[in-house]
């Protein structure tokens, strides 16, 4: 009797617990469910005001941005490295109104600690504006030198693909036509950001022959 009593009790406490479990699991989902829609409207907002300040910072005389459904429908189908993706793409124009260029925001997936986002601008003729990272989190006092002028600065003004070489040395890494030395011991990274500016390149040429003008 005693026996078949513990082992009901067992039995409800057992459920008892299930029942605590489940409800414990269900009130944390709703919790962080609550937590997501309060925080996702301020950090969408925080992003797109980087991207923003970015845009302006790759730009000089950037006056506004406009999007087409023809930059839009080629960003969407460009698939011209693996693992690359150009995020948006948009007209640059100046404060009259006149577009001067191509504005866009460019992911690798290839970074040494995983993704690196940038903005860059490019003009009709092809010429580099500028480059601004938005997310860069590799090896401090490696990888994250990407950001430092001595690197990123090799690619403004430019309007030929890149040509990477290993940094301090004479070991070609990606072919091009324009010499840019990679960071001291950050051949991933190096690698990474090259082989995504000339992905770009490559879709700012194509997009500069489409019917964008078009719709303007």
């Amino acid at each position: 009797m005693e026996i078949k009593e513990a082992e009901n009790v067992q039995k409800s406490t057992a459920v008892r617990d299930g029942i605590l479990l489940v409800l414990i699991t269900f009130a944390v989902s709703v919790m962080f469910a609550f937590v997501y829609e309060i925080t996702k409207e301020p950090i969408a907002q925080q992003e797109a005001k980087a991207k923003t300040t970015a845009y302006q910072q790759v730009y000089a005389d950037l006056g506004s941005t406009e999007s087409t459904d023809e930059l839009t429908g080629l960003a969407a189908s460009f698939d011209q490295a693996e693992g690359i993706s150009i995020d948006e793409a948009l007209l640059a124009k100046d404060s009259t109104g006149d577009v001067t260029g191509l504005l866009m925001t460019v992911t690798t997936s290839h970074g040494y600690n995983g993704t690196i986002t940038f903005a860059i601008g490019y003009k009709e003729d092809m010429t580099v504006t500028g480059i601004s990272f938005l997310t860069l989190a590799e090896t401090p006092g490696l990888g994250m030198n990407a950001k430092k002028s001595d690197f990123i600065d090799q690619f403004q003004g430019q309007t030929d693909s890149f040509a990477l070489f290993k940094g301090g040395t004479s070991t070609l890494v990606i072919d091009g036509t324009t010499h840019v030395d990679g960071i001291s011991s950050a051949t991933i990274t190096s690698r990474a950001v090259t082989n995504a500016v000339n992905a770009a390149l490559t879709f700012a040429q194509e997009a500069m022959t489409g019917d964008w003008r078009s719709e303007q």
